[in-house]
């Protein structure tokens, strides 16, 4: 006999109170519309609690906490599923081989094929058990009898979703969405939708967007405060804008040069709604997308914290397989076009210590700029020539001979520095068309030596201070190169007559 525990810490509406230990689960979480199915009851006629009982502090849970209550330490919402009717004596539906605690959305009942979105969310705990369905669709106006999407949770930590081809049943196809270990908290959502998304229910406005015409319903009102392009493309001075609108007759604007996914992203924000798939995409060239459309509509002081947090949170979840000077540059671009400035000045300052080689900028790298004005691309080449410069100057000032300003330790610090910076080669590094080195590899590198000793012709017969590099003394030089490499002030950029090579003093 198996068992299954879920700790349910939302429910489709996401409750923004702290959750109360001491309140029943209808004073957590909105369950107006929802009725609770036990597996308790009589042969074929299990116990339904309605809305009703459901609601408030002091709403329905079962008094032995055996399916349905709350958990007395966080506040979740607990769920409990018993094994299956020969081994529980729980009590089913009739036709149904298995027990349930279902809380499940009864207003409306099923996913309608009229309305522009339907979507359901889960996002819980899976303590223990071996396989449960822990969220699940119908499409009654469809002539489905059956669920038309199952939501299930494994007890190997697996995730799969459920899609019944057959309207009467029976041919479920399986597809695994991800895998989540048992006592961590996992969230996922399931969508149909119409080609209109109604953004803004009450909406004057429909944006007809992109080749494929997405449709998605808007208020001009929460466009025109946001936009000074969409409050010109809606005033008196344009056909759009002249023409008469309201909730009930909305006027469509066609946007054909527009891509339909980064755009329904600025609406959703612009009106204050979530944009789960922007939140949940690690693809540079997605948010890229999204920046272009942000900085077209002219919105970035509408959506600056949004964009922050978005590139804040992208930087956190790239994987490192993905990065490279190219997609970096992407970020640039990204950060400039929502003028992020904390952003721009890392990644400015990441690109011109993680550029390789002797040529500062390459024309492999240059190929995926778009945005970005030439002056920065000037002063990131500039300050990357002049840290090497200075990194090459310090290394021979503390390779030259104590005795003999003429004499230097080519054979061994020059060489040891070189060879472990740039693949093997000698002095000096960064040099050579083939050359692979870093400001980045050569900070690690001067940081990682240690005490050294230097020789040459004249040191090698005299007293070991005479030759002696402390760490000190390399690490002072990493320290000039890091500063050497500071990034680009993004006021300074768009202000378009500060000097860029010079560090700002004049912006925070």
């Amino acid at each position: 006999m198996f068992s299954t525990t879920l700790a349910l810490t939302t429910l489709t509406i996401h409750t923004a109170l702290a959750l109360s230990p001491s309140c029943a689960p209808g004073g957590n979480f909105d369950l107006t519309k929802r009725t609770l199915q036990l597996p308790t009851g009589t042969t074929n006629n299990p116990d339904q609690i309605p809305s009703s009982r459901l609601q408030g502090c002091n709403g329905y849970q079962d008094p032995g906490h055996n399916y349905f209550f709350t958990e007395s330490g966080d506040g979740a919402l607990v769920m409990k599923v018993p094994g299956d009717p020969p081994n529980t004596n729980c009590v089913t539906t009739s036709g149904s081989k298995h027990c349930r605690t279902e809380c499940r959305e009864s207003s409306p009942s099923s996913w309608s094929t009229t309305a522009s979105k339907n979507r359901m969310y889960v996002d819980l705990i899976g303590v223990s058990g071996s396989q449960v369905c822990v969220g699940q669709a119908f499409q009654a106006d469809s002539g489905y009898s059956k669920p038309v999407a199952e939501i299930y949770y494994y007890d190997n930590g697996d995730i799969k979703v459920g899609v019944e081809k057959v309207k009467a049943g029976g041919s479920q196809m399986l597809y695994q969405v991800g895998n989540v270990q048992q006592g961590k908290r996992w969230r996922t959502s399931a969508t149909m939708a119409t080609d209109q998304e109604e953004i803004a229910s009450d909406g004057d406005v429909i944006l007809v967007v992109g080749e494929e015409t997405t449709r998605l319903r808007v208020s001009s009102m929460m466009l025109s405060a946001a936009s000074p392009v969409f409050k010109a493309l809606l005033g008196p001075h344009f056909r759009e804008g002249q023409q008469a609108r309201s909730a009930a007759d909305p006027v469509e604007i066609a946007l054909p040069n527009n891509a339909s996914e980064p755009v329904t992203w600025v609406c959703l924000l612009l009106h204050h709604k979530v944009a789960l798939e922007l939140e949940a995409n690690k693809v540079t060239e997605k948010l890229f997308d999204f920046a272009v459309t942000v900085d077209k509509y002219d919105c970035s002081e509408a959506l600056r914290l949004q964009s922050r947090a978005l590139l804040s949170q992208h930087a956190e979840d790239r994987p490192k397989r993905l990065r490279s000077d190219a997609a970096d540059v992407r970020i640039i671009e990204t950060a400039y076009l929502l003028r992020d400035a904390k952003c721009f000045k890392q990644q400015t300052g990441r690109l011109i210590t993680h550029l390789r080689g002797n040529s500062s900028m390459p024309q492999a790298i240059r190929r995926y700029i778009h945005m970005l004005p030439e002056s920065v691309l000037a002063a990131i080449e500039w300050k990357r020539n002049a840290a090497v410069n200075s990194f090459l100057e310090d290394c021979m000032s503390i390779a030259q001979c104590y005795y003999d300003n003429a004499q230097y330790d080519y054979n061994g610090f020059q060489t040891d520095v070189s060879q472990a910076i740039d693949a093997k080669r000698y002095w000096p590094p960064f040099t050579q068309r083939s050359s692979t080195a870093s400001l980045k590899k050569a900070v690690k590198v001067l940081r990682g030596f240690g005490v050294y000793y230097k020789t040459c012709g004249e040191c090698a017969s005299v007293q070991d201070y005479r030759s002696k590099l402390e760490f000190e003394d390399l690490s002072l030089v990493a320290d000039r190169v890091e500063e050497d490499c500071e990034g680009l002030c993004l006021a300074c950029v768009l202000s378009e007559d500060a000097d860029l090579k010079v560090a700002c003093t004049k912006h925070t």
